[in-house]
């Protein structure tokens, strides 16, 4: 349900050692800083003309991308980013990612965390400063890469290619910027070897961030010496260039070959072309003008308390996994501001990730209160409450009333903030399955979900669960057929099969019941036709009754198989936490069935006139007749009680008969023979005539 965490770090040459400084507890202690510009919202402990001025840079960056890639969208709706930035590497070190072993990795000067709710992008502000802001643009495009494509798919060379190659964005009078220049870290790196061109195109954002330091920049610069050539190569106008790498990003093309077939299909050709092209005396730049407005940046900044730069710095912490040092600054955040509805939002999301549901509830619940929240948090308060009505076996048999509307309160709530997010859709559709009450809704909401997100299995399994409970068959087993194959999730697969097992089951059912009432319906036997003289009143009433009953057992649901039928009354309904149990009287007999909740009993009605009856705690039939479909124990165990499946209510003068007993049921016609026998005689006086 959760999105796969991706981290984008720069490596800052040459590597800074820094010692360790005061806990990371102690560095709010400092004056914090928020900033407000168009665009950009950034928080930190640097001074507020440096902050401002960053503010300034990254609105300059934004605004020249729009124009170099006007089709991108440079917002996510529904999910805010943070740039934090730090006065120095002392107060950034204990927030940097870290190695195996545990140490913050010092090779870092920056990096892009996306999350569901929130993204970040955190720096320290002498590195910012010393390589012209580019550290901060670097992170932007991750940003901007992520926002537009799944970033995660990627692959890592063409990612921190194309955030090397537009980081060196310079800006000249606010007129015009220039692209494509070469850091000399790079050409530098390069000079001395390359890296073979199979393990520059397989590595993964694992293994990177796993390498030495030294062949982390080599990668580095090897993938922005890829990309300028990209884009600075072959014919074509520069902003056609610019969209062929948008066709790269989007999969329209294939990133490796592209490279491979521009610079040489064989590993020597490919690194001699590579490092011929970087060897020239001069590298080929872009220069475009900027637009007047982009230099106009007028930005607002304000002080933050020690509360909330606790809060901001516990929430970066979440979203980097460090739970337990994000639960330190937030759970300090709220000591010193119990009302910080962004910290509690921010603490309930950490303790959802840990199962902690209950205490995440009373978190989020207060977060939700505040007008301005994200969906993400509204989602996972909805979802809290789903936990929360789960028994021992997570398992949900119904929603209490009060239960279920705070659900589908948050879930709407989140839908409207962000109609794009499917989880909410998927959980509402799920939520209205459960409750049986709402299927239509059930299965437009899921099928929402599967157009937002085709790809997840989970959604189509609850879309062919719903169809099943709509008794829409076919439509659940074509799900569950490709499902059952094809889902690379055990668990899905597993219930795929489930729903396709309860379809055949129907199905088998459903042709033997054919084949029972055909041969009810045709007969075996003749019709019997009697004589109107030759029965009685007392006949005709007994043939009549017996004719409904016929009819009644013809239009009775049969069982399906493994399932068994019983006229009975239905005197008491008492629940209890667990399950629900029925104290019926079968002719004298008393027993008692049980279901885990109301929500998947069937119920038919099958009585002459307007009548309707309320299935609900407390509620007894004992002067109604029924028939009760039920699957016995599947055990003698002592204790286990027979499942009912459903109620059907009929008439008092109701029997059930046995598929035996109605293939053999014979139609009796009455022929009314006292009016040939009256109208033999001839009227009186015609022989008159």
């Amino acid at each position: 349900m959760f999105k796969k965490t991706l981290i984008r770090i720069l490596v800052l040459l040459p590597l800074l050692i820094v010692t360790a400084g005061s806990t990371a507890l102690s560095q709010t202690s400092q004056n914090w800083t928020s900033v407000r510009s168009k665009n950009f919202h950034l928080v930190g402990d640097a001074s507020e003309t440096e902050m401002k001025a960053a503010a300034a840079r990254l609105e300059e960056f934004r605004g020249a991308f729009s124009q170099l890639f006007p089709t991108l969208k440079l917002d996510v709706p529904g999910v805010r980013t943070n740039v934090v930035i730090f006065k120095n590497d002392s107060s950034y070190r204990p927030f940097k990612p870290k190695r195996a072993d545990g140490t913050a990795d010092d090779h870092i000067a920056g990096y892009f965390q996306a999350g569901q709710d929130a993204n970040y992008i955190t720096l320290s502000l002498p590195g910012a400063r010393t390589d012209g802001y580019g550290t901060i643009f670097h992170e932007y495009v991750h940003f901007l890469i992520d926002a537009n494509f799944d970033g995660a798919s990627v692959p890592p060379w063409l990612n921190e290619g194309l955030a090397e190659y537009f980081e060196t964005l310079a800006f000249a009078d606010g007129r015009t910027a220039r692209l494509g220049a070469a850091p000399e870290g790079h050409i530098r790196l390069l000079g001395r070897g390359t890296i073979p061109i199979s393990e520059l195109f397989g590595a993964d954002s694992s293994s990177l961030h796993k390498t030495g330091d030294e062949s982390r920049s080599l990668f580095y610069a090897e993938s922005w010496a890829v990309v300028h050539y990209l884009i600075n190569s072959g014919d074509g106008t520069q902003q056609q260039k610019f969209d062929n790498i948008i066709s790269l990003l989007g999969g329209a093309k294939n990133p490796e070959k592209s490279a491979r077939e521009k610079l040489g299909g064989d590993p020597a050709g490919f690194e001699k072309a590579l490092l011929a092209y970087i060897g020239q005396p001069a590298l080929p730049a872009t220069v475009f003008p900027l637009s007047g407005a982009i230099s106009a940046v007028e930005t607002n900044a304000k002080p933050l308390t020690e509360a909330q730069a606790n809060a901001y710095l516990g929430d970066l912490l979440y979203h980097t996994n460090r739970y337990a040092e994000a639960a330190e600054y937030l759970q300090k955040a709220l000591a010193l501001d119990p009302r910080l509805t962004f910290a509690h939002g921010s603490l309930g999301l950490l303790l959802m990730k840990q199962a902690k549901y209950a205490e995440a509830k009373k978190h989020l619940e207060i977060a939700v209160a505040a007008d301005e929240v994200n969906s993400y948090v509204v989602f996972n308060y909805a979802y809290s409450i789903v936990r929360e009505s789960m028994d021992k076996n997570e398992e949900i048999g119904e929603f209490r009333p009060d239960a279920r509307q705070k659900i589908e309160k948050a879930l709407r709530r989140s839908i409207a903030l962000k109609p794009d997010f499917a989880e909410s859709h998927r959980l509402l559709a799920f939520v209205q399955m459960v409750s049986g009450d709402s299927l239509d809704e059930a299965a437009e909401l899921a099928n929402k979900a599967m157009k937002l997100q085709p790809s997840s299995d989970e959604h189509a399994l609850l879309l062919a669960q719903i169809y099943l409970k709509q008794e829409k068959y076919a439509e659940a087993r074509t799900l569950a057929d490709r499902l059952a194959v094809l889902s690379a999730n055990e668990h899905i697969r597993a219930e795929a099969r489930v729903v396709i097992d309860s379809v055949n089951e129907y199905f088998t059912a459903n042709a033997a019941a054919q084949k029972i009432e055909m041969s009810a319906d045709l007969g075996s036997l003749p019709p019997l036709i009697l004589k109107r003289s030759a029965v009685t009143d007392a006949d005709i009433a007994r043939f009549e009754e017996d004719r409904v009953v016929n009819n009644l057992n013809r239009m009775l649901t049969r069982p399906r198989p493994g399932e068994q039928q019983v006229v009975a009354y239905v005197e008491r309904i008492q629940c209890s936490e667990d399950r629900i149990d029925y104290k019926i009287n079968a002719g004298g007999q008393r027993s008692v069935f049980t279901t885990a909740n109301f929500s998947n009993l069937r119920l038919y009605v099958l009585t002459e006139g307007e009548q309707s009856f309320r299935i609900e705690c407390g509620a007894g039939f004992g002067k109604q007749l029924t028939v009760l479909t039920f699957r016995p124990p599947a055990s003698p165990k002592a204790g286990t009680r027979p499942e009912l499946v459903s109620i059907t209510f009929v008439p008092d003068v109701f029997r059930l008969k046995t598929p035996a007993e109605m293939a053999k049921a014979r139609t009796i016609i009455v022929e009314d023979d006292t009016l040939r026998r009256s109208g033999s005689r001839k009227p009186a006086g015609d022989n008159d005539q």
